[in-house]
C-alpha cells in the first residue's frame, strides 16, 4: 500500500470514469445527462481547460431551490476547484483531499488541460487490508462522527431533501419504528430517481437495498464490503440490529492518510485547525511555480486582510521588490525566519515562512505574518523620547557619560566633552582608562562592584582632558539594566561650582520625575480626554492659569476652546479668525519677557507663554500658561519638552484610533467591514444560543448594479452606494449592525428580532428604494431596486455558518423569482 502510494497518479487514472460537459449547457440538459449515464458528477470544460466541478449535491440543492431547467447549470457549481499536476503522487493527491475535505481531485497535465479525475473510491480500491492490522474496530471510526441523521417511510421526498441539505449530508438511511434499517437514499439515488410528485412517500418509492455492518467488525471487513458491493456508504448497527451511524468512504481517507505517516493528523487536521483560531496572520500560496497565488487563510488573517483575496496573486497583498526578495530567500533557503515585509497598505509585518516542494516544478509556500506596524510606531516614539532624554542630558551642566562593563565610553553629554575638549567621534573612541587618574585595577574593582553588587559609588576623583590637564569632580556612578544589557551612568561635576551644581541638579531631579511621572500617566491614557486631562493636573501645578486652542487645520480656524485654574487672569485672545497670531503663522512658542509682551493678551501685566502643538507639519492646536512670576529659560524649555513629549502620545493615539477605524470601516461608506460584520454575527449566534432568544439577519444585494457602474461610471456607482446606505440608515434602529459584505452586497443583523418583524423592515428599505430616485448629476438619475433575503436564528439555522448560507439561497432566490422582492422562507 505505502509503494503505491508514492507511484505518480496519472498512473490510476481512469478516462471514462467522468462526464465532462461545456459552461454554457442548462441544467435539465445536465440532468439528462447525469440519468442517462448514471453519472454523480461532471466537469466543465473550456477550450480543454477544467472551470469547474457539479455533484450529485449541487444537483439536490438545485431540487431544492426549484432551480429553472432552462438556466445555466455552471451557475450551480459552487465548489472551489481543486487541481493537482498529474506527475504528483497517489498519496499527495489524497493528502490534498483530506486537507480540503473533498471526495474528487482535478488532474492536469503541466499546460493545465484536463487528464482526469481521481476519487475516494481509488484509495479504497488500491488499499489492502494489511494498512489496518491491529485491533481497529468499525466503531473506533464512529468516536468523532455527529449523531446519526435518518428518514422514516412515512416522510416524503421533500422532506429527505431537506435533512440532506441542512444537515449537509451525502446519504440518509432509512428506519422502521423500531430504528432497523429497512433502505438507504443517497444523493445519487435523488438525482437518478424521476420524480413525479416532491409529496410522495420514501416508502412508496423503491428503496436501494442496504449493507450494514455490526459496529464490533474489524474494520477490514468494512474495506472488503466497500469493494465487493462498490458502495460509499455502510450503516452500522448494534447487537440488536438497531442503526448507530452511517460509516462513509471519506472515513477511511483520512484514517490511511493518518496510518501512511503518524503526525499527518496533526500537520494536516489538527494544526491547520488550531492555526485557524490563532491571534496571528497565517497564509497559504499554491501555484508558486507561476502566479504565487494566495489558496488559504485563517480567521485572524481574514479579519485583518479579507477574504476577498482569495485566490488572488501575492502581489496584491505584499510591495512588488519586498516580495521578490522574500521570495528569493525562500527558494532558496526553504525556510525564512524574522524578515520585515510591508504590505501593500503599508503596514509591516514580521514574517516566518517555509516553501515546500511538490513534484519538480509545484510550489507551495506557509507564511505566519506579525503585526509589527504598532511596534514600529512605538520604537519611533521611544526613538523620540529617547532623543527628548538626551536632550535634557545634554542641557545638563553636570558632565554625564555612559560606559558598558568594559569601560568603553557609549554615550558623553555636551557638558562632559566641553570640559574634557573632545568631539563626538573622539570621546566614543576613549575609554574610562583613558579619563580617570587611577590605577586600571582600581577602576576594574569598582565596575566589578557597581555590576555585581549593585552599589552605588560616590567619590572624589581627578579627569584628564585632551590637553593632558586634571579637572577635579565629584562623581556619583551606578549600574542599570536597560532591554538586557548592563551600563553604567556616572555623573561627575566640578567641584569649583559644587554648590550651584547641586541646586541645579535638585531642580533638574525634580523636573525629570515629574517628567517620568507625567510620561507615566500618559501611557496609561486611553482617550484624548484623559491625556489633556493628565497634562492639565500636571500644568497647574507650575501655572495659574491653563488655556487650550483647537485649530481646524483645513478651514485654519479656531475649533474649540478650554479653560482651567485662575479663570480671572484670561480673556480670549481671538474668536474663530487666528492668522494674526504669530504662534500659528510661525510654528513657534512666543514667551513674555520683560515689556514684551503678544498684542492680542488682554493682560499684560501677567506673564504668559503659548506653546504650539504641531502634527506632521500642521498646526492642530495652541497651549497658553499663565502666572504672575516671569518664566525662566530653563522653566520655558521644561514646557517645551513637556509639550513636545505630549505632542508625541496625542499623535500616537490619534494614529492607533484611526488604525482602528480603519481596521473595521469600509473606506468608501464609512460603515462596518465584513470582517467585522462576519466576527458580530459570531458572537450574537452565541449570545442567542445562552440567553435563547432569537435574532435575525437581512442579506441585501442591488439589482443590476453594474449596469449603472457602466452607464454613468464608478464616481456615479459611489454615489449611488452612500445614498443607498444612509437611506438604510434612517430606517433601521440604533441598536441594529448594518455593513457591506462586499461589492453591492450589504449584511444586516437585527438583534432579539424574530424573523416576522425582519421582514417588516427589509420590506420598508425596499419599498424606499423602489420609489427613490438617485440624480448622479443635476440632470440624470436613476432609479435601484435590491433583493433581500432574511433568515432567523434557531429557527432556520442553529450556527452563524448556516444561517448566512440559508439568508443567501433566499437571496438568491429572490433574484431567480424576478428581483425587487423580499424573501424569508425556503421553497420547499
Amino acid at each position: 500500500m505505502f509503494y503505491l502510494l508514492k507511484i505518480p497518479i496519472k498512473k490510476f487514472i481512469q478516462k471514462k470514469r467522468y462526464l465532462t460537459v461545456s459552461p454554457e449547457i442548462s441544467f435539465g440538459e445536465l440532468l439528462k445527462f447525469f440519468r442517462g449515464k448514471n453519472q454523480t458528477f461532471a466537469v466543465f470544460l473550456k477550450e480543454g481547460k477544467p472551470v469547474g466541478i457539479i455533484t450529485e449535491r449541487d444537483v439536490l440543492r438545485a431540487f431544492h431551490q426549484r432551480y429553472p431547467l432552462e438556466f445555466r447549470a455552471f451557475n450551480l457549481a459552487s465548489k472551489e476547484l481543486v487541481k493537482i499536476k498529474s506527475s504528483a503522487n497517489l498519496f499527495q493527491a489524497f493528502n490534498l483531499m483530506a486537507e480540503n475535505f473533498i471526495r474528487r481531485l482535478i488532474v492536469t497535465d503541466e499546460e493545465g488541460n484536463l487528464e482526469g479525475v481521481i476519487t475516494q473510491e481509488d484509495l479504497i480500491l488500491h488499499s489492502s487490508e494489511e494498512i489496518f492490522k491491529g485491533e481497529a474496530r468499525v466503531r473506533d471510526f464512529l468516536e468523532n462522527k455527529l449523531e446519526l441523521i435518518y428518514a422514516t417511510k412515512d416522510e416524503t421526498i421533500a422532506e429527505a431533501i431537506e435533512k440532506l441539505m441542512r444537515y449537509n449530508i451525502g446519504v440518509l438511511p432509512i428506519l422502521d419504528e423500531n430504528f432497523r434499517p429497512v433502505g438507504i437514499l443517497s444523493e445519487k439515488d435523488m438525482v437518478q430517481y424521476e420524480y413525479t410528485s416532491w409529496n410522495k412517500k420514501l416508502g412508496e418509492i423503491a428503496l436501494k437495498e442496504i449493507i450494514t455492518i455490526p459496529m464490533k467488525s474489524p474494520v477490514t471487513e468494512a474495506i472488503r464490503l466497500f469493494k465487493k458491493f462498490s458502495i460509499r456508504h455502510l450503516v452500522v448497527i448494534d447487537e440488536n440490529g438497531k442503526a448507530i451511524n452511517v460509516l462513509s468512504q471519506r472515513d477511511f481517507v483520512h484514517n490511511l492518510t493518518v496510518t501512511y505517516t503518524q503526525y499527518l493528523e496533526s500537520i494536516f487536521k489538527q494544526a491547520k485547525e488550531f492555526i485557524s483560531i490563532l491571534p496571528e496572520i497565517v497564509l497559504e500560496f499554491s501555484e508558486c511555480d507561476s502566479e504565487c497565488r494566495l489558496t488559504w487563510m485563517n480567521e485572524f488573517a481574514k479579519q485583518n486582510f479579507g477574504e476577498t483575496l482569495l485566490e488572488k496573486d501575492v502581489y496584491s497583498i505584499f510591495d512588488f521588490d519586498d516580495w521578490n526578495r522574500i521570495y528569493g530567500i525562500l527558494k532558496r533557503e526553504k525556510t525564512i525566519v524574522n524578515e520585515d515585509i510591508k504590505d501593500r497598505q503599508g503596514r509591516l509585518f514580521e514574517l516566518t515562512g517555509t516553501y515546500f516542494e511538490i513534484g519538480e516544478r509545484y510550489g507551495k509556500i506557509k507564511l505566519l505574518l506579525r503585526d509589527r506596524t504598532d511596534d514600529f510606531i512605538r520604537e519611533k516614539t521611544y526613538q523620540e523620547e529617547i532623543k527628548l532624554l538626551k536632550s535634557f542630558l545634554n542641557n545638563s551642566l553636570d558632565y554625564i557619560f555612559v560606559i558598558n562593563p568594559e569601560g568603553k565610553i557609549i554615550f558623553a553629554n555636551e557638558a562632559f566633552k566641553r570640559a574634557l575638549g573632545y568631539e563626538e567621534r573622539e570621546i566614543l573612541s576613549k575609554t574610562i582608562f583613558d579619563i580617570v587618574e587611577a590605577s586600571e585595577d582600581e577602576i576594574k574593582r569598582n565596575i566589578e562592584l557597581l555590576i555585581k553588587k549593585g552599589l552605588t559609588i560616590r567619590g572624589k576623583r581627578f579627569y584628564r582632558d585632551a590637553y593632558n590637564n586634571q579637572i577635579p569632580v565629584e562623581i556619583l556612578a551606578q549600574a542599570y539594566q536597560i532591554n538586557g544589557e548592563t551600563i553604567i551612568v556616572i555623573n561627575a561635576r566640578d567641584m569649583k561650582e559644587i554648590w550651584q551644581e547641586v541646586e541645579v541638579l535638585k531642580k533638574q531631579n525634580i523636573q525629570l520625575e515629574s517628567f517620568y511621572s507625567l510620561v507615566n500617566e500618559l501611557n496609561l491614557a486611553k482617550d484624548e480626554n484623559q491625556l489633556f486631562q493628565i497634562l492639565e493636573r500636571f500644568l497647574l501645578k507650575r501655572v495659574e492659569t491653563f488655556h487650550y486652542f483647537e485649530i481646524e487645520p483645513v478651514k485654519t480656524e479656531v475649533k474649540s476652546t478650554y479653560l482651567s485654574g485662575n479663570k480671572k487672569l484670561w480673556k480670549d485672545c481671538m474668536e474663530r479668525e487666528i492668522k494674526n497670531c504669530m504662534v500659528f503663522t510661525t510654528g513657534k512658542s512666543f514667551v513674555k519677557r520683560g515689556e514684551i509682551s503678544c498684542s492680542n493678551f488682554s493682560y499684560p501685566e501677567f506673564y504668559h507663554i503659548c506653546l504650539p502643538l504641531v502634527f506632521e507639519g500642521v498646526m492642530q492646536g495652541i497651549i497658553n500658561l499663565i502666572k504672575s512670576e516671569p518664566f525662566g529659560e530653563e522653566e520655558v524649555k521644561f514646557f517645551e519638552d513637556i509639550t513636545q513629549t505630549f505632542n508625541i502620545y496625542l499623535h500616537k493615539l490619534r494614529l492607533f484610533t484611526n488604525y482602528y477605524e480603519q481596521s473595521i470601516k469600509d473606506p468608501l461608506l464609512g460603515i462596518y467591514n465584513r470582517g467585522f460584520m462576519l466576527e458580530t454575527l459570531k458572537k450574537e449566534s452565541e449570545k442567542a444560543k445562552r440567553i435563547k432568544k432569537p435574532f435575525s439577519i437581512v442579506l441585501m444585494d442591488l439589482d443590476h448594479f453594474k449596469e449603472v457602474n457602466d452607464t454613468y461610471g464608478h464616481l456615479a456607482g459611489d454615489l449611488v452606494l452612500k445614498e443607498f446606505v444612509s437611506m438604510v440608515q434612517l430606517n433601521i434602529r440604533e441598536m441594529d449592525i448594518f455593513g457591506r459584505w462586499g461589492g453591492e452586497e450589504f449584511l444586516l443583523i437585527l438583534p432579539g428580532t424574530e424573523k416576522n418583524s425582519a421582514t417588516i423592515v427589509a420590506e420598508r428599505i425596499r419599498e424606499r428604494l423602489e420609489d427613490h430616485e438617485f440624480y448622479i448629476t443635476d440632470r440624470d438619475k436613476v432609479k435601484v431596486t435590491a433583493s433581500f433575503g432574511v433568515a432567523e436564528f434557531l429557527t432556520d439555522a442553529f450556527s452563524y455558518e448556516f444561517l448566512l448560507k440559508i439568508a443567501d439561497e433566499r437571496l438568491y432566490l429572490a433574484k431567480a423569482l424576478g428581483r425587487n422582492r423580499v424573501v424569508s422562507e425556503s421553497v420547499n
